[in-house]
C-alpha cells in the first residue's frame, strides 16, 4: 500500500455511488439504491480529510453545500430523507426518528467542510431548551443500552452547538450547561464512561461514550475521567486486534477516544502505542483491493438498520470507508507510517462527527 493506491482507491469507491455525472452532488450508499443527504456527506467528509476536498473548485464546492442545504426541512431542521413504509429501520433498537437525527450530524458537518452550515434552526429541540428539560431527558433515556442513549446524547449536543451558530440563542447555551452538569455528575466510578444503571457491559459504555466525549471537545469543556476512559477502552481490545469485533464504529470508538485523550492530557502513552501497534495490522486486513475499507470481513455494513444504507457482504462501503480512514489518520499520528509521509490529515473542528481536542487541532 502507498498513499497514491489509497487516495485513488477512495476516490473511485466513492465516485461508483455518484447518482449524477457531477462529482458534487448526490450519492447513494451502496451502487443502485437511493441516494440519501447523509450518504452523500460520507465521501465530502472524507474528501476534506484526505485534502481532496481542497482540490475542487469554489464553486463546485458552492454547489455540493447548495444540494444539502436544499434538502433541509424548513419546519423541523432536519433534512428530507427518502424515509417511507419500504425502507424503515429493520429491528428493535432504531426508528426513523433516529435516522433524522443522527443524520442530521453528518450533514451538518458537511455543510462545514464545505464552508457553510445550515440555513433553518433546528426547532425540534425548542423543547429541550426549557429549565430543567434537558436534564429530564437525559434521565429519561434508556441507560440499560448507553450505546444507543450515547448515540442521542451526541445527536442533542451537536444540533444544539449548530443551532446556536445559526440563532445565537442564549437558551442553547443554558440547555448545554445542564447537559455537562448531568454528564460530569454520573460517570462510573470504574470505567469513567455513564452507565446510570451500573448494569450495562464496558463495550456498551464505550462506544456510547464515546459519543458524548465529542461533545465536550465540541464545546471545549474538560472531560470527567480521561485516564479511567483510556484504561477501560484498552481492555476491550481482543487478540486480533480489534476491540470486540463490531466493526469500523466500535474501532473508531476505541482509537479515538485513546488517541485524542492521551494526548490532550498527556497521559498513558505507552500503553496506547502498544495497543494501536496491535491494532494497524488488523485495519489494513480490512482494505478492499477494490477501494474503501468494510467494516468487518464477511460482514455487511448497515447505518441503523435503514435499507438505504446497506452494504454488502464482505465489501467496502460507505460508512465504514470514512470512519476506518479516519481511524487510519489516528494510527498515523501514534506510529507515524512512512507511506502516509505525504498525506496532511485535516481534522474536524465545529459540531460534528469527527471532532477532535481543540488542542490538538
Amino acid at each position: 500500500m502507498n498513499s497514491k493506491r489509497l487516495k485513488e482507491g477512495l476516490k473511485s469507491f466513492y465516485k461508483e455511488r455518484e447518482v449524477t455525472k457531477e462529482f458534487f452532488g448526490p450519492h447513494s450508499f451502496t451502487p443502485g439504491l437511493k441516494p440519501t443527504y447523509w450518504s452523500s456527506s460520507y465521501p465530502t467528509l472524507l474528501y476534506s480529510l484526505i485534502g481532496i476536498l481542497d482540490e475542487l473548485s469554489t464553486e463546485d464546492k458552492s454547489s455540493w453545500l447548495t444540494f444539502l442545504q436544499k434538502g433541509q426541512n424548513k419546519k423541523t431542521g432536519f433534512f428530507n430523507e427518502p424515509i417511507n413504509s419500504d425502507n424503515q429501520p429493520s429491528g428493535e433498537t432504531h426508528r426513523a426518528e433516529d435516522i433524522l437525527w443522527h443524520g442530521a450530524t453528518f450533514i451538518i458537518g458537511a455543510m462545514h467542510v464545505l464552508g457553510g452550515k445550515p440555513i433553518h434552526p433546528f426547532s425540534i429541540i425548542s423543547k429541550y431548551k426549557k429549565p430543567g428539560k434537558m436534564e429530564e431527558w437525559l434521565e429519561g433515556l434508556d441507560w440499560t443500552n448507553p450505546w444507543k442513549a450515547g448515540n442521542w446524547t451526541y445527536d442533542m449536543g451537536c444540533i444544539l452547538g449548530s443551532d446556536y451558530e445559526i440563532t445565537g440563542d442564549n437558551k442553547n447555551l443554558k440547555a448545554i450547561n445542564e447537559y455537562f452538569y448531568w454528564h460530569d455528575s454520573n460517570t462510573d466510578n470504574e470505567s469513567g464512561w455513564w452507565n446510570p444503571t451500573g448494569e450495562a457491559p464496558l463495550y456498551m459504555q464505550q462506544f456510547g461514550g464515546y459519543h458524548s466525549l465529542m461533545v465536550y471537545w465540541m464545546f471545549g469543556r474538560e472531560v470527567p475521567d480521561p485516564e479511567k476512559m483510556i484504561m477501560s477502552s484498552l481492555s476491550l481490545q481482543a487478540e486480533n486486534g480489534s476491540y470486540m469485533e463490531h466493526g469500523c464504529c466500535g474501532d473508531m470508538d476505541v482509537i479515538d477516544t485513546v488517541v485524542s485523550l492521551s494526548k490532550q492530557y498527556d497521559i498513558c502513552h505507552k500503553e496506547v502505542k502498544v495497543s494501536v501497534e496491535k491494532f494497524y495490522p488488523y485495519l489494513m486486513k480490512l482494505w478492499d483491493n477494490n477501494g474503501g475499507f468494510m467494516g468487518l470481513p464477511n460482514a455487511l455494513h448497515i447505518d441503523l438498520g435503514w435499507k438505504l444504507h446497506e452494504g454488502n457482504v464482505g465489501k467496502a462501503d460507505s460508512c465504514s470507508t470514512y470512519f476506518r480512514t479516519y481511524t487510519l489518520s489516528l494510527v498515523d499520528e501514534i506510529l507515524e507510517l512512512d507511506w502516509l509521509f505525504d498525506i496532511n490529515w485535516k481534522h474536524m473542528d465545529g459540531f460534528a462527527h469527527g471532532r477532535r481536542p481543540d488542542k490538538l487541532l
